[in-house]
């Protein structure tokens, strides 16, 4: 608590209700202030990203910006800062390395920082330094949290020989001498920027490669992590002209129907074969040195997509059980990602635009009964997608009332809604199944 810039800190920065005087800020307290305006910043950025996550459902928003604030408030408690002084600057990289065998494991940025910087001779310009920072900055311009180890743990499976996040150093240190250090440190530095353009493909890609995006997002939605080394390849080649836009659309294309399928509906495990025909693919595109040859590589890929896929019956079943209502939120993002496609292979017109529209349940919900229970309310065949008026305007009507209005807006409901002349579970449930033959058959294809 010193005395010149005490005051201010109590007032300014610790005082939450009315100041009981005002102080006039010096060039000490200007550095407190823009400290906490830094720091004011990066915890803003980690909670804007929960409310940006579409895969985080809205009721357990708020649980999860408390579950991360928590954690961030215990690393500050129990930080512990350990002090060495050695003679020489060998031994500090090796004590580094070192400690990484006692106790709690360093990480791996950590680690792979202090090896480069001890194969890569500093000059007048520390070269470690600058592109490690350069790393960094660019993974933290993310919308979402990401973790730089699982950065560096892809990237380097995406090239080379897979690995795990815990198995990593010792692979790559294996593989990193002097004579290549500053090549392979250049290159995380770009694969960091190609990362940040799958995790932010909002701000990642030109406006005429917004179908890219959209198999970007629809990735973000199913929650899926295995396809990452396939995908960061997928980019890479496409930012050096190895891969044309229309080759990177119809491998990420096939890449989203296959996780839909697989993973997103049907819940499918991998005994972690999926993963290592990732990163093999990735491998494999890495080593490529023209563009007929990365296309026969996507080409035996989607192939092999094509073989894992699950049988219609599969597909089916699980689609039925996908449900979404007031007291069942999970599968929000999933349930609007699914009636989104079906409107646009429709060919529905909205006066909306389509991430703005509100999930109508053409049964209401309020209205549930034994014959009426939520699982057949929240299914997708009692779904459809309305701008929020007419969802409004509708309220809890009966069929009979309701299909009146609906047919009024004619081109932005389903044709199957329409020519209705009941609605039943049964007739619910022979929606739903439609739906999800015209899923698995149309427009969810692997081609």
């Amino acid at each position: 608590m010193t005395e010149s810039s005490y005051p201010f800190f109590a007032e300014e920065i610790q005082k939450f209700g009315e100041k009981d005087f005002e102080t006039m800020p010096r060039s000490e307290e200007k550095r407190l202030q823009a400290s906490l305006n830094y720091f004011t910043r990066k915890v803003r950025s980690i909670l804007e990203a929960i409310d940006m996550d579409a895969s985080i459902a809205k009721d357990m928003k708020t649980n999860e910006k408390i579950k991360r604030l928590v954690e961030l408030r215990d690393k500050i408690l129990f930080l512990k800062l350990i002090r060495i002084e050695l003679e020489n600057e060998e031994d500090a990289y090796l004590i580094f390395e070192t400690l990484n065998t006692r106790g709690k494991d360093l990480e791996l940025k950590d680690l792979l920082k202090n090896h480069f910087t001890k194969l890569i001779k500093k000059g007048p310009v520390d070269f470690v330094k600058l592109k490690w920072s350069e790393l960094l900055s660019t993974l933290n311009n993310s919308e979402l949290d990401i973790d730089p180890d699982t950065f560096l743990t892809h990237s380097w499976s995406s090239r080379f020989e897979a690995t795990t996040q815990q198995k990593a150093f010792k692979k790559i240190k294996a593989d990193i001498n002097k004579k290549n250090a500053k090549e392979h440190l250049t290159d995380f530095v770009e694969d960091s920027k190609h990362y940040l353009a799958l995790f932010n493909p909002e701000t990642g890609w030109e406006k005429g490669q917004v179908e890219i995006v959209r198999s970007l997002q629809a990735m973000r939605t199913f929650r899926i992590t295995q396809h990452t080394p396939g995908v960061l390849s997928l980019v890479r080649a496409n930012k050096r002209n190895l891969i044309s836009d229309k080759s990177l659309k119809r491998a990420l294309k096939a890449i989203e129907n296959f996780h839909f399928l697989f993973t997103a509906v049907t819940s499918s495990r991998s005994s972690g074969g999926i993963s290592s025909m990732y990163s093999s693919f990735g491998r494999k595109l890495f080593e490529t040195d023209s563009s007929n040859a990365a296309g026969l590589v996507i080409s035996d890929l989607i192939e092999k997509l094509k073989e894992r896929k699950p049988s219609l019956s599969e597909f089916v079943a699980a689609f039925e059980l996908i449900i979404y209502t007031n007291s069942h939120t999970k599968q929000s993002a999933l349930v609007r990602y699914i009636l989104q496609k079906l409107a646009a292979h429709e060919g529905l017109a909205y006066a909306d635009d389509l991430s703005v529209l509100t999930i109508e349940h053409i049964y209401p919900q309020s209205k549930m009964s034994e014959r009426w229970s939520n699982e057949v309310v929240g299914s997708l065949g009692n779904l459809i997608l309305l701008t929020a008026k007419d969802n409004r305007d509708l309220g809890d009507r009966e069929f009979h009332e309701k299909i009146k209005s609906l047919n009024n807006l004619g081109a932005s409901v389903p044709k199957f809604v329409l020519g209705a002349h009941e609605w039943t579970p049964d007739v619910v449930q022979s929606r739903t199944r439609q739906m999800a033959e015209i899923a698995y058959n149309e427009i969810w294809k692997i081609v």
